[in-house]
């Protein structure tokens, strides 16, 4: 299992009219940071958005919305930034670990659960079983959910129902934290222990190592590949710092 609560940093980039805006939800346990953080894409400080615990996870809903997640807290939140009058807990059985949104869903990692759906209002609408107890980290794109076992360093890929498509193991994948997928449903690995960003392809059946140490990787626990862009944002947990690089 992952040292949870000892300092996750996760980030979600958001594209806000023509800029992109990034959210940081840091999770520390020598303070509590009980706030997202948003910053510009030129790495300019915007603001700190109040939630109501130290955050593990966020994801944008929509420009003045966002869902957040706190770890070992059996709930998770929608949070609006310009009313807070206006934010919804949603309670759930277990603990709440990595969030996603896709076409207007969440989908909400619940220990020992599998991955609950929910609309934009925080209505539940069902429960994806997975291939393994405990997962805190996922990618969702329109008809694939990729997700990371932490212990094992497996990843898998399954359907929107939680059927298995893949798994796959590799040793420069040790204690995976981040994902992140392209267009062509290849996957993007951040390790946390071996210090590397891995490239598994689409079907599974290879990987190649992008990034290690030498490019500054420092404990790297969350990523995001922006599409549009062609830009790889990591975030590091050691030294808080979040890089751009170009994807060729």
């Amino acid at each position: 299992m992952p040292k949870r609560n000892s300092g996750n940093i996760m980030i979600q980039p958001y594209k806000c009219s023509k800029h992109l805006q990034i959210y940081i939800a840091f999770l520390q346990h020598t303070r509590l940071t009980r706030y997202v953080m948003e910053y510009s894409y030129t790495g300019q400080f915007i603001r700190n958005i109040d939630v109501s615990e130290q955050p593990f996870d966020v994801a944008v809903i929509e420009t003045d919305r966002i869902a957040v997640t706190y770890g070992e807290y059996d709930y998770a939140e929608i949070v609006d930034v310009k009313n807070k009058t206006d934010n919804k807990k949603i309670q759930f059985q277990n603990s709440c670990w990595g969030i996603c949104h896709r076409n207007g869903k969440c989908y909400v990692l619940i220990h020992r659960s599998g991955i609950s759906v929910m609309n934009i209002l925080g209505e539940k609408l069902k429960t994806i079983k997975l291939a393994t107890a405990i997962v805190d980290y996922l990618a969702v794109t329109e008809n694939r959910i990729f997700y990371a076992d932490y212990g094992t360093s497996l990843i898998y890929c399954c359907d929107m129902e939680g059927k298995k498509i893949w798994e796959f193991k590799e040793l420069s994948i040790k204690g995976p934290t981040g994902l992140s997928v392209d267009n062509c449903k290849n996957v993007f690995v951040a390790s946390e222990q071996a210090n590397t960003i891995t490239f598994v392809q689409h079907n599974g059946n290879s990987s190649k190592i992008l990034l290690n140490e030498e490019k500054n990787l420092k404990q790297p626990s969350s990523i995001h590949y922006d599409m549009e862009k062609k830009i790889l944002i990591v975030c590091n947990k050691e030294d808080r710092n979040v890089t751009i690089y170009n994807v060729i």
